[in-house]
């Protein structure tokens, strides 16, 4: 074999390796992201069954500072009632009005704050939730063009000696797929630190590794 040859063969070798390479970098991404996919379901279906507590916890309540605030104005009426006409109640009605009064308004002033939080808590979970939808998006969109990548890259794999040029091209394909992971990879260890969010995190990392992969 001369010289020019053995460079030929050398060459076709090493595109067909490292074309190898990126299918396998890429059936793995397919198979992360799908898996990811899949959590992220789970994670909506979740997401929409605490909302729909969290609502329905609102709404009652709504109800209980509703009926508080009824008897706080009763509460009220009586004591503006009592400081009118005075001499018409004994101290014993007294004392129990304003006992009563001061319960009513602890009573209200904690189903406040509870309505607060619980309204507050359905907000925060509805944001969530529109987050994953548009996460879960991406992903639908990057798992099918990763399988239409998949399918055309494998289906020219089996002809790959009779198309050395097109491999050179799949080739810088398969360099951009590698430097675009390793960047990737080097990220998630600098940021993968992210506490409760991680699984989110962890699927938008996934996504823009895929994304990029397939540009």
């Amino acid at each position: 074999m001369d010289a020019a040859n053995f460079a030929f063969s050398l060459d076709e070798q090493l595109i067909e390796k490292v074309f190898r390479g990126s299918l396998d970098a890429l059936r793995q991404a397919h198979h992360q992201m799908f898996e990811f996919t899949e959590a992220a379901r789970e994670e909506r279906i979740r997401l929409k069954q605490l909302i729909e507590q969290a609502r329905e916890q609102v709404l009652i309540c709504i109800r209980q500072v509703d009926e508080l605030e009824e008897q706080s104005n009763a509460a009220r009426s009586l004591l503006a009632e009592i400081s009118r006409n005075y001499a018409s109640f004994t101290s014993e009605e007294i004392r129990e009005a304003y006992e009563r009064a001061e319960r009513i308004m602890v009573a209200l002033g904690a189903a406040r704050e509870r309505e607060r939080a619980l309204r507050q808590r359905r907000d925060d979970l509805e944001r969530q939730l529109r987050h994953l939808e548009n996460l879960l998006t991406r992903a639908e969109q990057v798992v099918s063009q990763v399988s239409v990548a998949l399918d055309f890259l494998s289906g020219n794999l089996a002809s790959l000696t009779n198309q050395v040029e097109g491999m050179r091209e799949r080739a810088y394909v398969a360099h951009h797929v590698i430097r675009a992971q390793e960047e990737e990879r080097r990220r998630l260890a600098r940021e993968l630190h992210d506490g409760p969010a991680q699984m989110l995190a962890n699927l938008v990392l996934r996504l823009d590794i895929a994304e990029r992969m397939i540009d």
